[in-house]
């Protein structure tokens, strides 16, 4: 077990070093300063990722895939580009893409074992350094590109295609602006939604306004349309389905976590009634609720987290026997 965790360790690093390094690579020594080196250190992160899990495979004989509803649309998805490419006229092309483009089947089939052995990697591990990592990196490529939308350029390139020059490090203005319409999203989660510091969660807000401000000024519609909706998926999120509250900081459990809530509550009584324990074991999904008793012996008052107005039952709370007569489990709040 030792030998899988740490494989999958390694495997998230160099993960995240694939993700966040591609965006800050580029070798001006190159004909094609950007592209072309940025798809050599993914696909060499791919390659090496993949050497560690199939040494993890093979040690225990054990393979964990992702979840079906990503593997499954992944393996479609690959069938199709692959029967693409044999049907091809120009192979070769389809395998490796036009330069400058790097669009080809090869380049495809990285990004889909990215997006798997992510899914893997991260089944029992927050993805938290992922995203870290990635706003890291974001902070000098949108820094050059908000020097370049000011008129600053650090560096003496020679434009060889058209377009607006505002472009970092991706060398293209549509790249660089598709790129930052996922750097805003996950800014803005991390200033709304991760338990950060108050001056980095501050830092992430100002990196997703900089993020679509220069999408805007790179004349690249796709990176503001995108950026966009993920805003607005973060946002409905925050209000909804996270339990702290992230404009006014109070703790408040949101639709989808009441939702749950109930449903286990209700299965948990249950099974207490099924086994006979329902005076004694009170199931920990609901012992959260404090029980305060009124003047009216049919009456009591549920007094809810912070922030939700105290409610009134119809029915005071069972009676706790003087007396337990079962075993209760370790994980409920028993009357003994």
């Amino acid at each position: 077990m030792r030998f899988v965790a740490a494989s999958l360790r390694w495997q998230r690093g160099l993960l995240t070093a694939g993700v966040a390094g591609s965006a800050l690579v580029f070798w001006r020594g190159t004909l094609d300063v950007f592209n072309t080196t940025k798809a050599t250190w993914i696909l060499l992160c791919v390659i090496a990722v993949a050497a560690v899990g199939a040494a993890r495979i093979y040690r225990p004989r054990i393979a964990v895939l992702p979840p079906r509803v990503l593997w499954l649309p992944a393996v479609v998805m690959a069938v199709a580009l692959v029967v693409a490419t044999l049907t091809s006229e120009t192979v070769m092309l389809s395998v490796v893409g036009r330069s400058g483009r790097h669009t080809g089947l090869a380049m495809y089939l990285a990004y889909l074992a990215v997006m798997l052995v992510a899914a893997r990697t991260h089944r029992e591990a927050s993805p938290i350094r992922l995203i870290a990592a990635l706003l890291i990196a974001a902070v000098p490529v949108v820094g050059y590109g908000a020097l370049q939308v000011v008129g600053i350029e650090p560096f003496d390139w020679r434009l060889i295609e058209g377009g607006p020059p505002v472009f970092a490090t991706f060398g293209n203005a549509n790249f660089f602006s598709a790129w930052l319409g996922i750097v805003a999203p996950m800014a803005l989660a991390g200033a709304v939604l991760a338990r950060w510091g108050r001056w980095v969660r501050a830092g992430c807000g100002v990196m997703a306004a900089a993020a679509l401000v220069v999408a805007y000024f790179s004349d690249s519609l796709q990176g503001v349309v995108a950026g966009g909706a993920g805003v607005g998926v973060v946002t409905l999120v925050a209000l909804f389905t996270h339990e702290r509250g992230a404009w006014s900081g109070s703790w408040r459990p949101g639709w989808g976590r009441s939702r749950r809530l109930l449903i286990s509550s209700r299965r948990a009584w249950r099974r207490a009634w099924a086994s006979g324990r329902r005076r004694c074991a009170w199931p920990a999904t609901i012992r959260w609720w404090a029980w305060g008793s009124t003047t009216s012996p049919t009456t009591s008052t549920r007094i809810g987290p912070s922030g939700w107005p105290p409610r009134t039952a119809l029915s005071a709370p069972p009676t706790r026997p003087t007396t337990c007569p079962w075993t209760c489990s370790p994980a409920a709040a028993c009357c003994c």
